[in-house]
């Protein structure tokens, strides 16, 4: 369901690009260096045309010699977007009061309300199970909590025209877990009721705000699984605001043009830390690993368990990892939801597994669940296929 063009769209586009073309040609002669979007990136050199590889390498020629393309490519998405509200395509949708969205939450499957097929119904549930199977061996619990898409949230904040099913991907996974007897965390209905902003207009992700109800409503179910007690404390989370761009405007090269204030979540006074170096420090914003593993320990806690957390971008620093692992005595995360090892759940033994996942991943493949090759070899894992 495509935008609808602005009628001078075509001109304004066809003229930024004549523009653009001599501009370029120029840039690429007096300052080669401009052309480079990512300039820890070794430069590519050019390949002959008779080269089998040749429109691969000359489209990476152009990457790396054509002058400003990162500037060209801010410009265009500007133009799209200040002058004709809307975004370059498969990218971003552009909603009303400066909301935007993941244009991948608006798959055909989507739109058009399509449940799992029994296959891949069976396949998901299935990867649960055998998880719930291992954490049975030494009385382990799995809560399964998938963070809603923005616009499951903020409806009518959507361009018209665009409208989430009524019933989706989620509510048929909730329910057929629930069979089977596996609980699940459903955050729609306290992320909905709030009468602040829990999503940034400008990001996928929960803010600060959301942060913090996500955490009470997971701190609440592990209680209720495990007999702990709850300890999340509104009373201890300070907001602050800072400027953000977003991933979505750095989706659309947008980050220096269209910014908002949002709001991060922090514990106050909060004795928990990272046991041994923190394995985010160094890294760059947006460049997250797979597999990266950080623990925490809350010496003030008695000591209930371990809590193992699978999680995606939902439960960054700055995000989930900001407010949960102060509620908890040991909590271990794990940036990873697209394979989990059963090998490192009987290691370590958690009383409690969360899997956080976001809601655009049920349109994806399946997670794939990794066991030992062979008895005598732990170490060696291969999908469970």
């Amino acid at each position: 369901m495509p935008a609808p063009l602005h009628p001078k769209r075509p001109l304004s586009l066809l003229l930024s690009c004549g523009f653009a073309v001599v501009m370029t040609l120029v840039a690429s002669v007096v300052a080669p260096r401009t052309a480079r979007v990512d300039h820890d990136r070794a430069s590519t050199l050019f390949v002959p045309p008779w080269h089998r590889a040749f429109p691969r390498a000359f489209e990476a020629y152009l990457r790396d010699h054509l002058g400003f393309r990162r500037q060209w490519i801010s410009l265009s998405s500007a133009i799209d977007y200040f002058a004709f509200r809307t975004a370059p395509p498969n990218t971003v949708l552009v909603g009303k009061q400066g909301f935007l969205f993941l244009n991948q939450d608006f798959m055909p499957e989507a739109l058009e309300n399509r449940p799992f097929s029994k296959a891949q119904l069976t396949e998901r549930v299935g990867f649960f199970e055998e998880i719930q199977r291992a954490l049975d061996e030494f009385g382990g619990k799995l809560l399964v909590v998938i963070a809603p898409n923005k616009a499951s949230i903020f409806p009518q904040h959507l361009p018209d025209g665009y409208r989430p099913s009524s019933w989706t991907r989620l509510d048929h996974l909730y329910e057929a877990l629930a069979e089977v007897g596996i609980a699940t965390l459903d955050l729609r209905p306290t992320l909905r009721s709030s009468k602040e902003l829990v999503y940034d207009r400008l990001d996928t992700h929960w803010n600060g705000r959301g942060t913090a109800l996500a955490t009470a409503e997971i701190d609440a179910a592990i209680s209720r699984m495990t007999g702990w007690a709850s300890r999340f404390d509104a009373s201890k989370v300070r907001f602050q605001d800072e400027k953000s761009a977003g991933d979505l405007a750095r989706l659309m090269e947008l980050e220096r043009w269209l910014t908002e204030r949002s709001v991060r979540a922090f514990w106050t006074d909060s004795p928990a830390k990272i046991l041994g170096n923190d394995p985010y420090a160094g890294i760059a914003k947006g460049a997250r690993l797979r597999g990266l593993v950080v623990q925490y320990e809350h010496p003030e806690i008695p000591e209930d368990g371990l809590v193992m957390i699978h999680h995606d971008s939902f439960g960054f620093p700055e995000t989930l990892q900001s407010l949960l692992p102060h509620v908890l005595a040991r909590s271990r995360w794990t940036l990873e939801t697209h394979r989990v090892e059963l090998l490192q759940i009987r290691k370590l033994r958690p009383r409690v597994l969360v899997y956080l996942s976001a809601e655009r991943y049920l349109f994806s493949p399946p997670p794939v669940l990794l066991k030992p090759r062979f008895p005598w070899n732990p170490g060696h894992s291969i999908p469970l296929k």
